[in-house]
């Protein structure tokens, strides 16, 4: 048995008006046979950050978020980005049992992943808890952006060899010196 998903999307909230956001909302069919694979959504493109939602059964028998993040281009290779990401697994009982959760993330070139924890898995299906319904379980999670940038590398290579007005400090390294700025050290 596949998982089966159908998305819908939220209208955004007028308090929250000019900030960079969007919304996911995972129906998941079929929730016991979730497994370390999982479902993905569709992507979603907030301030030129390709994101995409990616739910599954973790080694740890729970259920887990993982949200992938990419940048349009490839024109700047070294970008980064901060955002707020609010979570909330759906009781169909009552909402004020459905879980929420509220992250503050930052993905960048060389770690575009945030990956954590929603609920232990026997929990989710419990019968009684109310998460889920016609074996279906749904999801939203909204991202706001709150930041986000690009490193540019220089154009010209370093030369650590020869002192310069940024260097305030001089290393010395298998007996060569480096002239640096306390900074990065």
């Amino acid at each position: 048995f596949r998982n089966e998903i159908s998305m819908a999307f939220i209208i955004p909230n007028d308090e929250n008006e000019g900030i960079p956001s969007d919304n996911f909302l995972m129906r998941i069919g079929n929730v016991q046979s979730l497994d370390i694979q999982g479902v993905d959504s569709p992507t979603k493109t907030i301030s030129g950050f390709i994101w995409t939602l990616n739910m599954f059964k973790c080694h740890a028998e729970q259920l887990c978020m993982m949200l992938s993040c990419e940048r349009e281009g490839d024109d700047y290779p070294e970008w980064f980005c901060c955002l707020t990401a609010y979570s909330k697994l759906i009781n169909f009982e009552d909402d004020a049992l459905s879980r929420r959760q509220k992250f503050s993330i930052r993905v960048d070139w060389a770690n575009d992943e945030f990956m954590e924890s929603v609920i232990g898995f026997k929990q989710l299906i419990e019968p009684n808890t109310g998460f889920v319904r016609n074996n279906a379980i749904t999801i939203e999670v909204r991202l706001e952006l709150a930041r986000s940038g690009i490193s540019r590398m220089p154009l010209d290579p370093l030369d650590f060899s020869t002192p310069s007005r940024l260097a305030d400090v001089t290393l010395i390294v298998e007996g060569e010196k480096l002239h640096v700025g306390k900074q990065v050290l």
